[in-house]
């Protein structure tokens, strides 16, 4: 396999047009549907926006009353932080930043295909273009949304990490009484380290690390190396991961006598997973659900204050929540099992431009009671009740590309039978995939999808590279 150096060398051109196509793209559809964005600061940017503001402003990582911020982990605030100190708190620069940055995501994408399929320049170029028009990486860069952080970061991480798998990261040596000995090069020690260090900041920027750290010991498990070889590499990579963690985790433990990175999960879980089951399984509405669930929650804070004889912290809460939602999960095993397949099968088939449609409501989002079925989440896309009309157009485009992303996928597992690629599906890329999915079982949003773009597209690019190859072949 040519070197990365050498293939930007001969292939300057070509990502250059990328990069720069990727620009002008991501400019001309900020223009028109998110430079006067009502929800700019609203829902989770909001969060986002308030922290980075109490960061920039030297409060440190601190809510506006002074009280220390455990809700949201601090990689994306930081982001916005350092750019609202450089530029006077200009959000319209501090986007039009993140837009420059989300235009080398399909650059990282062109590397990753070539890191899976190191002879296949073609798909390599098809998933870069794919890439560059992909309606998820253009909407979230002009969003004050942690997606295009979390995807350069995720993207350097699984560069670095498959660098490991693509060449033997461990060189064999024999011992004088002749037995083996495992011996590791400090350049692919360093190399380890560094994929374990992405992983710590990808999960400085969203709550997914445990999983995907988890997830990298599966793939190593399945290497064919020796037992210590996979201990090695598993050890590197942690430690890589925990020496980024480190200051933060620190940070909380000082603060409240417990190791955690957020306390998230608690109300989103409760919100997403517990009021929704509770609402389906007794047949109430979403309102009285969430009456419900949040009277229960204050039961169990109010019987735990006073066992403790003091006020809970933050992360007491989320404990008392995730019990609540695990709680409900075994009282009603057959709703939840429905919510979470629906929910992992809307965060495979949901449009991006349901972000648009809030937008253009001005923040209105759709009813969550049990008369909303499949039919009116398909007709609020098809027919969409929308200012502008453009909107319209930008959801035929999503559903073109969508479903061609779709046959690609599905013709490459079906049709393609080289081993080496069937091998690195089964024991690296599936995963990936199975792991990203599975956390999205409490709410099926379309932004969970975009971590789980990246293999879609290069799978995609590799099905219809072979179908290319083989009409020349043909002529």
């Amino acid at each position: 396999m040519k070197s990365m150096l050498k293939i930007i060398q001969e292939e300057k051109w070509f990502l250059l047009v990328m990069f720069l196509s990727a620009l002008m793209i991501r400019l001309v559809y900020f223009d028109i549907f998110l430079r006067d964005n009502p929800c700019m600061l609203m829902f989770d940017s909001g969060q986002y926006h308030e922290l980075a503001t109490q960061i920039a402003d030297g409060h440190g990582f601190s809510k506006p009353d002074g009280s220390p911020q455990f809700y949201r982990l601090p990689g994306y605030s930081l982001f916005l932080a350092l750019s609202y100190k450089i530029f006077d708190n200009n959000l319209l620069i501090t986007l039009l930043i993140q837009i420059l940055l989300a235009s080398i995501i399909p650059l990282f994408i062109f590397f990753l295909s070539l890191r899976l399929f190191p002879h296949d320049l073609r798909a390599a170029k098809i998933a870069a273009v794919i890439s560059c028009v992909y309606h998820g990486l253009i909407i979230y860069s002009g969003l004050v949304m942690s997606e295009t952080l979390f995807m350069l970061f995720f993207l350097l991480f699984l560069l670095m990490f498959f660098k490991i798998q693509s060449k033997s990261s461990f060189s064999h040596a024999v011992r004088p009484d002749g037995g083996p000995k495992v011996r590791m090069e400090g350049c692919d020690g360093a190399v380890i380290v560094c994929a374990g260090m992405l992983l710590g900041c990808v999960s400085m920027v969203r709550s997914v690390g445990l999983v995907l750290l988890l997830v990298c010991f599966i793939v190593i498990v399945c290497m064919k190396i020796s037992c210590r070889q996979k201990f090695l590499h598993m050890l590197l990579l942690c430690a890589g991961w925990l020496l980024i963690l480190s200051f933060w985790l620190a940070r909380n433990y000082m603060h409240t006598g417990h190791i955690f990175l957020d306390t998230l999960s608690g109300a989103h879980l409760l919100n997403h997973q517990a009021v929704p089951v509770l609402m389906k399984a007794e047949n109430i509405t979403h309102t009285q659900a969430k009456e419900k669930v949040y009277a229960l929650f204050e039961a169990q804070k109010h019987a735990q204050e006073i066992i403790k004889k003091r006020p809970l912290q933050e992360i007491e809460l989320a404990h008392i929540a995730n019990t609540i939602t695990i709680g409900l999960g075994k009282k009603y095993p057959y709703v939840t099992c429905k919510h979470t397949i629906f929910n992992m099968f809307k965060t495979c088939c949901s449009l991006y431009a349901a972000e648009l449609l809030v937008i253009d409501s001005a923040g209105k989002l759709p009813d969550y009671d049990n008369n909303r079925g499949i039919g009116s989440m398909i007709k609020r896309f098809l027919m969409p009740d929308v200012s502008n009309k453009l909107i319209g157009y930008v959801i035929f485009y999503e559903l073109i590309l969508y479903f061609f992303i779709v046959i690609g996928f599905l013709g490459a597992l079906m049709v393609i039978r080289d081993h080496n690629f069937i091998n690195f599906f089964c024991t690296h890329i599936i995963w990936f995939i199975l792991a990203l999915l599975g956390i999205t079982f409490a709410c099926g949003f379309a932004r969970l999808r975009l971590p789980l773009s990246p293999f879609f597209i290069i799978v995609t690019s590799r099905f219809w590279s072979l179908i290319m190859k083989k009409r020349v072949t043909r002529e």
